[in-house]
Formats: C-alpha cells, structure tokens, sequence
C-alpha cells in the first residue's frame, strides 16, 4: 500500500459562553462525504514519551444525559474491543466489556434496550413527547 497522510477534522460551534451548540467532524478516509453531525466527542491522545494524555471531552447544550449514558455505555464496549486489537490480550479486553455491561444494567441497559425515566425529549430546543406512554402515546410512538 502507498503511503498516504489522512487527515480528521473537528468543527466546534459555540455560544457566547463557549458551550459548544453544535460539532460536527469529517475525515479524508470516511465513507461519508463531507461533515457529519455528532452531539459529544471524546477524543483521547497518548504521548508515550512523557506518558500522558491528553483529552478533548465536548458535548453540545442540548446532549440528554440518556445520549451522554448511552455514548459511554457504547464507548466502553468500543475500548473493549480497541484494546484486544491492540494487544491481543482477550482476558483484560473481557474485563473492559463486563465494566461496560455493569455499567450499562445499572442505567437499566438490557441488550439492546436502555430504560430511562425522568429524561426530557427535545428537538432543536422544543419540548416533544411530554407525557405517558401508553396514555398521551401508543407505544409506537414511545418507541
């Protein structure tokens, strides 16, 4: 394969109190054209000669705690697996997963599920969905 440079790039809206309103990121190699919305970033960089890292953690005004909940229940389980292509070492690569399950059950997580209670449903900054399931809604529509 020829050498190449790929190239990823973050662009960060703020407010007049410097909270981001809206990222989004593209990168050279993606298969998507052009920049793709996201609600939070973490992104993680390691400097082996001083060994540290450095972090970049942004999340947009409107990020539910269920998105936040949900993106690290995920990123746990992406680390998990990160780790085992890196290292090879499926015993530690497993811990990171049952870290993650523990994680994701006590939210209420079960497969594919997340149960939450008490989270407010917005669309670009509007109430939506204010209500029972089952009662104000059928449960398609809760869905």
């Amino acid at each position: 394969m020829t050498p190449r440079t790929a190239e990823i790039k973050l662009t960060v809206d703020l407010d007049g109190d410097n909270m981001p309103t809206h990222i989004e990121w593209e990168a050279s190699e993606s298969k998507h054209d052009g920049p793709r919305p996201c609600q939070s970033v973490m992104l993680s960089l390691w400097d082996a000669q001083s060994q540290t890292v450095a972090a970049i953690d942004l999340w947009t005004t409107d990020t539910t705690i269920a998105d936040m909940n949900l993106h690290f229940y995920k990123t746990f389980h992406k680390m998990a697996d990160t780790y085992l292509r890196a290292t090879k070492n499926t015993e530690m690569a497993n811990l990171i997963h049952e870290f993650g399950d523990g994680f994701g059950e006590s939210l209420g997580r079960d497969g594919n599920l997340l149960f939450i209670t008490g989270q407010l449903s917005q669309w670009n900054g509007e109430r939506r969905f204010v209500g029972k399931v089952g009662q104000a809604f059928d449960l398609d529509a809760g869905h």
